[in-house]
């Protein structure tokens, strides 16, 4: 139940969450059940995307989109898998150029459903149930949360105008990443955070002063050094000689610092002989160090977002219930987003949506300014 992501980052890169593993993105195509006209209102493609959650066997994706002149959009709705989808997060500048034309942005909506079918058969729950099913720690992800927020400011989208939301059995699960603001409500996150931020700050300082250290030794020492990297290292090595053989060379100063700095014991210290003088020494101590810093805060974000995703398939698996108390189990996953994901959720039932701008986001809504043709039950 997430997103299909396209992310290439280490998890020393530098940004707000040390990036995970994603699947790749599968090829996709028209979604049938949910096919939404680009001129359609937004409760309009709501009731289309309600009726896939409840007919379709796989997730599919859409994106409504608000414009400075009071206009509207839906871009092609696409087909993904049983558990999985490609979204409008997965867009480039010049995508977003052709849609858009020369209209200004006010906001955006990524959506992507979790049908009756997808709970069902990834938790082995009985399908034709109507259960809640909230977004995935994948969903809300932070780091890329915040990277095409970036993305789309360079639009002229305002900052806190993108939104994501899910539509499931029961409604519409939006969500963002949380503010500063709102994450001193969640000091333990936020503090693993700045120690994360921090350290991966110092590790990349590092690793620059030991790129160019390297970039002055002979290629020859570099090539022999290569020969004894760890496996997982040339395996790296060769997939960027076949897919970017423009930066292989570079990738061999990449792999050899990530040696230096310990993810690897053997044949560190034969390496430093090789490459690096004695009197600069402490820059692998020092590396080293921030490099086990960033390890350690990794691993606690794991963690908090693994309790989180114990908690949300505790909550899909239990909500249909009959001593199931929505508003008691409701505020608790919301705080757990908070607390171990650093997101903000907010659910807004079916028969609600039409008391709502379109769109409306996480945050607390002002009503709606016109009356709207209600989401069918």
């Amino acid at each position: 139940m997430e997103r299909l992501k396209k992310s290439a980052a280490n998890t020393l890169k530098a940004g707000i969450i040390a990036a995970s593993t994603f699947a790749p993105v599968y090829e996709h195509g028209p979604a049938r059940a949910a096919e939404i006209p680009q001129g359609a209102t937004w409760t309009e493609g709501a009731h289309k995307l309600k009726q896939s959650v409840e007919q379709d066997p796989y997730e599919v994706s859409a994106t409504f989109v608000r414009y400075m002149d009071g206009t509207s959009q839906w871009l092609p709705v696409q087909k993904g898998q049983v558990d999985q989808v490609s979204t409008v997060f997965n867009i480039n500048d010049r995508d977003i150029i052709e849609w858009r034309g020369d209209k200004a942005i006010d906001s955006l909506c990524s959506i992507h459903t979790h049908p009756q079918y997808s709970v069902g058969h990834v938790f082995g729950l009985k399908e034709p149930e109507k259960r809640y099913a909230p977004p995935s720690r994948i969903d809300v992800d932070v780091g890329e949360w915040l990277f095409y927020q970036h993305i789309y400011r360079m639009h002229g989208v305002k900052p806190g105008r993108v939104f994501s939301a899910v539509f499931d059995a029961r409604g519409v699960w939006y969500n963002r990443a949380a503010s500063p603001m709102e994450l001193k409500e969640a000091p333990q996150y936020l503090k693993i955070l700045r120690e994360q931020n921090d350290a991966v700050a110092q590790f990349n300082l590092l690793r620059g002063r030991i790129e160019n250290i390297l970039s002055n030794v002979p290629q020859a020492n570099i090539d022999a050094v290569v020969q004894h990297l760890d496996n997982e290292s040339l395996r790296k090595l060769a997939e960027f000689r076949e897919k970017q053989p423009h930066v292989y060379e570079a990738g061999k100063r990449e792999q050899i610092i990530f040696s230096l700095a310990g993810h690897k014991r053997a044949p560190n210290d034969d390496i430093a002989r090789l490459l690096i003088s004695a009197a600069n020494r402490s820059l692998l101590e020092d590396i080293r160090l921030h490099a086990q810093r960033v390890a350690t805060a990794d691993a606690q974000i794991k963690q908090m977002q693994s309790d989180a995703e114990a908690m949300r398939k505790s909550f899909i698996k239990h909500s249909v219930d009959k001593t199931f108390k929505f508003n008691l189990e409701y505020e608790q996953i919301r705080n757990a987003y908070l607390n171990k994901l650093g997101a903000v959720i907010r659910f807004v039932p079916y028969e609600q949506l039409d008391k709502e701008e379109p769109c409306a986001g996480p945050d607390t809504p002002k009503p709606s300014a016109k009356t709207t043709a209600k989401i069918a039950r």
